[in-house]
């Protein structure tokens, strides 16, 4: 999966965790909302712990002094 889409990916995990908690959270619905198969989340993006690793990285590298930007945060974890 390009950088695009993984970014894709995790705003909208980020869309779907908010409102509800992580719990609520599916992979199922993750693909509905990206457009995908959760095959391809699945083999791209990890299950639910990894995809919320990535928001919260994310999520963090925005709120931080630095300013990361989220491309930035997910190229420099390794695996994605």
């Amino acid at each position: 999966m390009r950088l695009r889409a993984l970014l894709a990916v995790t705003a909208a995990a980020a869309e779907l965790i908010s409102p509800k908690g992580y719990e609520a959270f599916t992979i199922e619905a993750l693909a509905t909302k990206a457009h995908c198969p959760p095959a391809t989340i699945y083999r791209h993006a990890g299950g639910k712990a990894a995809i919320l690793d990535a928001v919260v990285a994310i999520q963090s590298a925005r709120t931080s002094t630095r300013r990361a930007k989220p491309s930035q945060v997910l190229a420099a974890r390794t695996g994605w």
